[in-house]
Parts: structure tokens; C-alpha cells; sequence
């Protein structure tokens, strides 16, 4: 039996939290059944990658897969945390365990997505700058394998504002995120530190 995928992108300002395991498995627990597959941000990494580029005069494109390295390292240590998670690299992995019927959780390291599948995806590829974070990342791989829903997990009050341009003006999510999403049946915020959420119907 397919089951349902959904993307939920789990915010790297919420790496910091001693029981980030729990508080994870707490909430895909009180979820729906279906395939979980976690996306992890960059984390202090991508800061340190932001400031080096100010620092070093790196090109935007360069500080973009760098960051997108880092984010296949986040996505290791997040499976470790949840210890009995499997990392997957491929779409066709998460295609599979999805018509497998697997209502498991899972970890993926998005670095061979964009470097060879992304493009093969319709629609307007992510580009290579700081316009892009893992928030149109998550967006992008929801879009690629047609999940039920994408779920920002954020470290932040969600705000009342329900339409995505107005998110990515004040900066709750990136300035991308509003394309990249755009054709997504289902978006949902949630402030993991609180439990607090809210959907978007603007998809």
C-alpha cells in the first residue's frame, strides 16, 4: 500500500535543544501515518559559511554548495540523534519505501538531489544564491516527489500572516520559498520549541 510523504524540514536554530530527539519523535508520532522524511538546515555551519563569505569574498555560488555540504553533514548527525533513522540520498529510495507502504522515519542528504536530479524536476530550479536556504530546498524536494505536505519545524513564534510572500519579506522563511512552494498542496509552520503551528492556505 502507498502511503503519503511528507517533507518536514527541521530548522537548524533547533539543533541547540538537549531534547531534540524527543520533542521529533513526540511530534511525527501525534502525525498522520505516512512516510517521514526529514530535511536538516544548515545549522551554525551555514552562519559560519555566511560570515566567511563576507569575510573572504567567496562567490555566491560557491558559498551555495557549500552550504548544501554542510546540510549532508547535518543530515548524518540528525540520523544519529534519532539513532534508528536511515539516510537516503536518492528520490527513488523515498519513492520506494513510500510504495512499500514503510511508515518509518527517515533523514535526507539532498547534495546528489541537487547536483543531478533537480534539473530532470519541472518548474524553476532553486538558484544558487542566498535567496535559497533549506527552506526552498525542502520546497523543492516536496514539489520533486509529490508529497502530501510540507512542514517547516522553525524556533520561532509562527506568525498570523497566512500568505508565503509576506513570510519571505519579513524573513520568517526565504526569499525564494514563495515560488518554490507555490504549487504545493499543503504547507504547515510549526514553532518545535513551542508546538505551536499554523497552515497556509495560500498553497
Amino acid at each position: 500500500m502507498t502511503l503519503p510523504i511528507r517533507i518536514v524540514k527541521v530548522g537548524g536554530s533547533l539543533f541547540d535543544l538537549p531534547d531534540l530527539r524527543e520533542r521529533l519523535l513526540a511530534w511525527i508520532d501525534f502525525g498522520p501515518q505516512a512516510l517521514t522524511v526529514l530535511l536538516a538546515g544548515g545549522g551554525e555551519m551555514a552562519d559560519l559559511l555566511r560570515r566567511a563569505q563576507g569575510l573572504h569574498g567567496l562567490r555566491d555560488e560557491t558559498a551555495h554548495w557549500l552550504c548544501i555540504e554542510a546540510m549532508g553533514l547535518t543530515a548524518h548527525w540528525l540520523a544519529a540523534v534519532l539513532e534508528d533513522s536511515t539516510v537516503f540520498s536518492r528520490l527513488a529510495d523515498l519513492q520506494q519505501a513510500s510504495d512499500q507502504g514503510l511508515t518509518t522515519t527517515c533523514v535526507f542528504d539532498p547534495r546528489s538531489f541537487l547536483k543531478r536530479d533537480e534539473a530532470q524536476v519541472s518548474g524553476q530550479r532553486l538558484p544558487e544564491d542566498w535567496s535559497v536556504t533549506s527552506d526552498s530546498i525542502a520546497a523543492r524536494l516536496a514539489f520533486a516527489i509529490q508529497a502530501a505536505e510540507l512542514i517547516l519545524l522553525k524556533s520561532q513564534p509562527v506568525p498570523d500572516h497566512e500568505q508565503l510572500q509576506h513570510l519571505a519579506d519579513i524573513g520568517f522563511v526565504d526569499a525564494f520559498f514563495p515560488q518554490a512552494a507555490m504549487n504545493l498542496p499543503r504547507v504547515r509552520f510549526v514553532n518545535l520549541r513551542s508546538g505551536t503551528q499554523k497552515s497556509s492556505p495560500a498553497v
